[in-house]
């Protein structure tokens, strides 16, 4: 009995899919007609027809806010999606006067999202005098097809279309773009004194990174400064963004705190535009947002960088991870204990977690195995206290201890502790003043026009400058799309002094650096700078 109701519900529940859904002919295209059902979700949609859920959003923009039920959804069946790359070519137009995505729609038989699926840089529907878009135009239509380039099936990234009729893909993007805007927001003006100093020293490293690169590449930049709040200010709620203004951008840096970029964030996203967040660590703001780009490693990701650079340098090495207990630095702790599992070090013979108090010694191995113990905490007294007693106590000298940034600005530590426990310090980006090749013209400049040493702030705005302006003048609009790309570059005159490395979890969501720096000390105490 129990069969024959549970067969009843699972026909009943098919038969209530078929009348939710029927299939249209669109430009010779078959298409799903879907109605939204109870409870049902795009991504869930997405699953169940074997499509990607970007190209239910493509079709159905107001879908990446949720589905409603009785709402219809089209979008282009799996045999469609599947048949169509082997009949569209892309057919280049220039921009007349007057013309619009609806009028060009029209006139190529397409739909204006597969104009603006084949053009990112297309932002509001909004069409510039002159300008190079392509058309995915179907072959089997009767329009003149001018440059024919086949899309693969396979591509992933948008694809780019050179006077050769070649399909090329990030490797060879060349941006024809001369002219770039760039909006700079950080919080100049406010209450916190520590954040506009803090603005303005990044301000002026990034400042004389655009100038340099832009000469270089050939290009006119124009930096558009705007102030943002600090995240104490008083009239943080009240502060207000020139949207208008940043409509007209190729890419926008900031604002500073994490509260701050969201609603820029989302305006960046509706916008299509690129948004560079420098000091945030959270990943949220990367999440189904493919525009956003974060500098700083999260907590996670930056164990994650060190274990590997641990793992691949030693082979097989012993981690012992120390809980301090502290709440200021647990974060850390809980990044590298995650890291661990996510990159599959699971083995209990060769992962260690004790506790404060513990001897990292006992768990030591011997037999050429490198000891590494983690301690993370941020006190000056109990980092000086373990130090001394676990020097005291390592007769072991093949050991690596790694400490946190906050290290570096202890002064009552002995030297000779740091050298025999062969001290890393893992950093997102250190201020560099011993590499002349890469940053003396940076230093000297930066000296000369502020009558001051750079600081750890300065040097940030460099690199994210010297980096992201390469990339973008490199690009152009499909920068999110190649970001992940890394290009030898040949020209030591083109080379940034430091080059970020950037991956993301899916399609849908932004990029994270994970390319960090490592301090070791070295013989007479010089640090040694490993950039990993």
């Amino acid at each position: 009995m129990k069969q024959l109701i549970s067969f009843f519900i699972t026909i009943f529940f098919f038969l209530q899919l078929l009348t939710s859904q029927t299939t249209e002919v669109i430009n010779g295209r078959e298409f799903i007609v879907h109605q939204v059902k109870k409870k049902e979700t795009a991504f869930g949609i997405s699953q169940h027809y074997e499509v990607s859920i970007d190209t239910i959003y493509v079709y159905n923009p107001s879908a990446k806010n949720g589905v409603k039920i009785d709402q219809i959804l089209k979008f282009p069946s799996k045999n469609a999606i599947n048949n169509s790359y082997a009949s569209i070519t892309l057919v280049k137009h220039i921009v007349k006067q007057d013309e619009t995505l609806y009028g060009l729609a029209q006139k190529y038989n397409v739909t204006i999202a597969d104009i603006e699926k084949a053009n990112p840089q297309i932002r509001n529907q909004v069409l510039r005098l002159d300008e190079v878009i392509y058309i995915p135009v179907s072959t089997n239509n009767n329009t003149q097809v001018i440059e024919p380039v086949i899309i693969p099936a396979d591509t992933t990234r948008p694809v780019v279309i050179t006077n050769n009729n070649v399909t090329v893909n990030c490797d060879s993007v060349k941006s024809d773009k001369k002219s770039f805007k760039v909006a700079l927001i950080l919080p100049f003006k406010g209450n916190n004194q520590a954040s506009s100093r803090i603005a303005t020293e990044f301000y002026y490293g990034f400042k004389m990174a655009v100038d340099s690169v832009a000469a270089k590449m050939k290009v006119a930049v124009k930096l558009f400064v705007m102030n943002s709040s600090a995240v104490n200010d008083s009239d943080v709620v009240d502060d207000q963004y020139d949207f208008d203004k940043l409509k007209q951008m190729d890419l926008i840096i900031g604002p500073l705190f994490a509260s701050n970029i969201k609603p820029v964030a989302q305006f960046a996203l509706e916008n299509k535009i690129p948004i560079v967040s420098p000091f945030t660590k959270s990943v949220s703001m990367l999440e189904g947002n493919p525009y956003a780009i974060k500098i700083t490693p999260s907590e996670k990701t930056l164990a994650k960088r060190v274990l590997k650079y641990f793992d691949v340098t030693y082979p097989g090495c012993n981690f012992i991870l120390v809980n301090t207990g502290t709440k200021r630095d647990s974060l850390l702790h809980l990044g590298y204990s995650m890291a661990l599992d996510e990159m599959g070090i699971t083995d209990t013979t060769r992962i260690h977690k004790i506790k404060s108090g513990a001897s990292p010694s006992s768990y030591f191995k011997g037999g050429g195995v490198r000891n590494v113990v983690f301690y993370m905490n941020s006190r000056e007294s109990t980092v000086k206290s373990f130090i001394t007693g676990f020097n005291k106590g390592s007769k072991n000298g093949n050991i690596s201890l790694v400490g946190t940034e906050g290290w570096l600005e202890f002064n009552n530590v002995e030297a000779d502790y740091y050298k025999n426990l062969n001290l890393h310090i893992p950093i997102a980006t250190y201020a560099d003043f011993t590499d002349s090749t890469k940053y003396d013209y940076f230093i000297r400049k930066y000296q000369s026009v502020v009558k001051a040493d750079p600081t750890d702030y300065s040097f940030t705005g460099y690199k994210i400058g010297s980096d992201l302006m390469s990339r973008l003048f490199t690009y152009g609009p499909y920068l999110c799309n190649c970001i992940d790309q890394q290009k030898e570059i040949t020209d030591v005159k083109l080379k940034p002094p430091f080059q970020f490395y950037f991956e993301r979890k899916s399609e849908n969501d932004g990029w994270e650096n994970n390319a960090i720096q490592i301090l070791r000390v070295e013989d007479e105490y010089i640090l040694e700078i490993l950039s990993y």
